[in-house]
């Protein structure tokens, strides 16, 4: 964000790392918020984001990714599964190249590091409010794909069928 360069961007980043409860830091453009944040608050931090920044070194179920499509927001991250999965590039936002791929102790999966250089590249397309506002639209439509009642739609079609193969 720093090589951005942009005064006129904000970077809000929130940890559920705990520094003495929950509580904000704030310098220049830039905003820390650490620990558990309300639902409320966080729905409404989505709502007034432009964009989802999201170069996770490793992701699970993707909870900020769906939340953040759920919002509308175009995405950037790490071309890394499951990353990956949740952004059509250049249409739904940006896949960031891999710099470095790392084991880590403990961890079950491998880490990925983002290219930094690239990152700000995307950064610096998603200035761009055309871009932004039809990128906007695209996640839209892609929501639909993550909504809920399709999954269960398919989930019982499984169940049923695995019903159907047990009874023969």
């Amino acid at each position: 964000f720093q090589k951005l360069n942009n005064q006129n961007t904000e970077l809000l980043i929130h940890t559920q790392h705990v520094r003495d409860g929950f509580n904000v830091q704030e310098d220049k453009n830039v905003k820390l918020l650490f620990g558990t944040i309300p639902r409320e608050e966080i729905v409404r931090l989505y709502q007034s984001a432009d964009v989802a920044m999201l170069p996770s070194k490793w992701e699970g179920l993707g909870l900020t990714f769906l939340e953040s499509i759920g919002c509308g927001l175009p995405i950037i991250t790490v071309d890394a599964t499951p990353m990956n999965e949740f952004v059509r590039n250049g249409e739904t936002g940006f896949l960031c190249r891999v710099a470095e791929r790392r084991n880590y102790q403990g961890i079950f999966v491998e880490g990925v590091h983002v290219d930094i250089d690239d990152m700000v590249e995307k950064m610096k397309k998603m200035l761009d409010e055309n871009r932004r506002a039809t990128m906007g639209k695209n996640v839209r439509i892609l929501a639909d794909k993550f909504s809920f009642i399709p999954f269960k739609k398919n989930i019982q079609h499984v169940f049923f069928d695995l019903i159907g193969r047990a009874d023969r």
